[in-house]
């Protein structure tokens, strides 16, 4: 029966080198066996599942809708086992465990350092690896088990059966500009002298692009005629420092960014515009209590912040 079905690290490791190669033999060679040991492996998973996972094609071994779904489970399987044996061993030398957090460049900052650094102090030994890419990337690695906490801007409506999302607060905007611009030093600033700017916007292909657009069609009804698109942050800071250009730009980033002095945010209310940031995990296996810690931490830094916000 299929709930009797005993996985071999090796059958996992094949069938998501198929996947990957579409070709048995270079399969075969990727996890360092031969190819005739390769073809009995996959035949004894499919003759215990009782089903095809890969069919010949002119393009190559081809997954099944079955093979498919056990090469997404595979890579879950893979992952704990690499977990299990590494928090086995450092538990073993008097290590606390590892955490992989997946960040989008966006998120704040001051309340990811105040949940590291906290971690860090309750669990001196524990080892911290941060990543930053795009949304979907991280969030593919968290599916796969290769992270173990995303922070980022969400949808309020994003559904996705695999992950829990719990909304860390919710994100409002700014407009800044570069801390010698001219513009940083007037008490008012119009909308048409904004307009007139050159703006440094994110792609087009992005969530926070849309809501860009959005403030541009309410505020003004139509899109500056000078725009710049950037998705990296050192680069609008260099832009900034160098001209007049204005940004829209996370709140809590900004603060940040103005007490570094590198930024001036400009007196132009942006209602309406915000967004939920969250913490992500995912639905299989367990939280690490480390990881428990640490987004405690977090969620009090948020608290404490949004009442020092209410008594201002």
């Amino acid at each position: 029966m299929m709930s009797s079905v005993r996985f071999k690290t090796r059958q996992l490791e094949l069938v998501i080198a198929v996947a990957e190669t579409r070709s048995l033999r270079q399969a075969a060679e990727h996890i360092h066996i031969s190819q005739p040991a390769a073809t009995r492996l996959l035949h004894e998973l499919e003759s215990a599942m009782d089903v095809v996972l890969f069919e010949r094609s002119r393009q190559g071994m081809q997954p099944t809708a079955a093979g498919l779904v056990l090469v997404e489970h595979a890579r879950v399987l893979l992952a704990a086992m690499r977990d299990a044996c590494t928090d086995t061993r450092e538990a073993s030398t008097g290590k606390v465990g590892n955490l992989r957090l997946g960040v989008f460049g966006a998120a704040d900052p001051e309340c990811v350092a105040v949940g590291v650094l906290g971690l860090k102090r309750h669990y001196p030994k524990v080892k911290i690896t941060i990543k930053e890419a795009q949304l979907e990337m991280l969030l593919a690695a968290l599916r796969d088990g290769e992270l173990d906490l995303v922070i980022s801007r969400v949808l309020a409506t994003d559904p996705d059966e695999a992950l829990t999302l719990e909304v860390l607060y919710n994100e409002t905007f700014v407009i800044a500009c570069g801390a010698r611009s001219s513009l940083g030093r007037r008490r008012t600033v119009s909308v048409e002298a904004l307009f007139e700017k050159t703006w440094l916007i994110p792609p087009s292909d992005t969530l926070a692009r849309q809501h860009v657009d959005a403030y541009f069609a309410s505020v003004y009804g139509k899109s500056p005629p000078s725009v710049i698109q950037s998705a990296s942050l050192l680069a609008n800071l260099s832009l900034l420092n160098r001209s007049d250009s204005v940004v829209v730009v996370a709140s809590q980033l900004a603060d940040f960014l103005v007490g570094q002095g590198v930024l001036r945010t400009l007196p132009v209310k942006m209602n309406r515009f915000s967004r939920p940031v969250a913490l992500i995990t995912s639905r299989v296996g367990v939280v690490k209590p480390q990881l428990e810690y640490m987004m405690q931490l977090m969620r009090e830094h948020v608290r404490q912040a949004e009442g020092v916000a209410q008594d201002a």
